[in-house]
């Protein structure tokens, strides 16, 4: 089987690059998890505790 293919005309070039701006425009400017997401994730990785198993290859445990 032969493919073949033509190179994009310019006229969808640009309007390729005038959506993704757009889009752009749409993304608010700066945005960050909670401080509640942070100190979860903190924590978890506080009390988390990987050993190892010969049986398996690991057990992990989270404190409570």
């Amino acid at each position: 089987m032969i493919k073949t293919s033509t190179l994009p005309t310019t006229s969808s070039l640009q309007t390729k690059q005038t959506s993704e701006t757009k889009e752009e425009n749409q993304l608010p400017e700066f945005a960050e998890p909670s401080a509640n997401s942070i100190n979860n994730i903190l924590n978890y990785s506080k009390s988390l505790k990987i050993l190892k198993s010969e049986l398996v290859k690991e057990i992990e445990i989270v404190h409570t």
